[in-house]
């Protein structure tokens, strides 16, 4: 048994002995009490000239005194009492986080499957963390999920009694994109076997998207303000299809109704189109809770 579980297992015992104690004191208290009154009606008596009884009185005296002196509490006891009556600071903290695999099996186009897919198979995880301090009034809050490293949603939050609140929230997801093959050449037969594609057919690739925000409230000492801070983010990195028209400006050469002139310099072209790009947010303030009253 450790010394907390001995130190909360002794505490009803300390708490009856108390009680026993209080009421063995209240009890010989009023005996005692009790006693002192006859003998000191005794004592006038008998210095009147009535029944002698001092002698009586003085030992019953003698003996409720010594009972009141044997049942007194030791220091070390007093002390454990008086360390028991004091507040306890108390904290406590809780994870639950399985780890777990994932396995694919994809049949058909996987980037129309798993549109919002990452497609890959990976260890991942998905849990929950708190943690609670009582004596600073402080809380930490924190739970996610995490499938792959571009998939993934985490969220945390702390909070300090009144004083503070703040917090962040990440997502990430990725976007398979489509591959549309020729769709040019059936725009114009001017097209026809004109179209440059360097994407291979049934290829799967896609954006990922990761998005964020921040946010953090304080409130001011002695005074009703509150400062606020917050900002969020979004972010775009992968890959994407273009497709686009090469004309020329040479004029148009007709022969037996084609069009000679639209060959290696008038064609479509489709590729890939890498992309990066990030947008960010960032505000921030005060406010004042007034009351009015009329």
């Amino acid at each position: 048994m450790t010394a907390s579980r001995r130190q909360r297992a002794g505490r009803p015992l300390l708490r009856g002995r108390r009680m026993v104690r209080a009421g063995a004191d209240c009890i010989i208290g009023g005996y005692l009490r009790q006693t002192r009154a006859r003998a000191g009606s005794v004592r006038g008596a008998a210095a009147g000239g009535g029944v002698p009884g001092g002698a009586a009185s003085t030992a019953a005296t003698k003996w409720a005194e010594m009972l009141v002196e044997r049942l007194r509490s030791e220091p070390a006891e007093e002390a454990a009492m008086a360390a028991e009556n004091k507040p306890v600071d108390r904290s406590a903290a809780s994870v639950w986080a399985p780890v777990t695999y994932r396995f694919l099996d994809i049949s058909g186009f996987a980037g129309r499957v798993g549109e919002y897919d990452s497609l890959h198979q990976s260890v991942g995880s998905s849990g929950a963390s708190a943690y609670v301090d009582t004596a600073r009034k402080l809380t930490l809050v924190s739970r996610g999920t995490v499938i792959s490293g571009d998939d993934y949603s985490v969220r945390s939050q702390l909070t300090v009694s009144r004083w503070l609140r703040a917090g962040v929230d990440f997502r990430s997801l990725v976007q398979q994109q489509d591959h549309y093959p020729n769709y040019i050449a059936t725009l114009s037969s001017d097209f026809a076997g004109n179209v440059t594609d360097t994407i291979p057919r049934n290829a799967v690739f896609g954006v990922t998207r990761r998005l964020g925000n921040g946010y953090a409230r304080m409130k001011l000492p002695r005074v009703p303000v509150h400062l606020f801070v917050s900002g969020d983010w979004q972010a775009r990195d992968g890959q994407t299809q273009l497709a686009y028209l090469d004309e020329n400006s040479t004029a148009a050469v007709y022969v037996d109704g084609a069009n000679t002139t639209c060959g290696a310099q008038c064609h479509a072209a489709s590729q890939y189109q890498p992309v990066n790009m990030t947008t960010r947010n960032v505000s921030g303030g005060a406010d004042v809770a007034a009351e009015l009253s009329a």
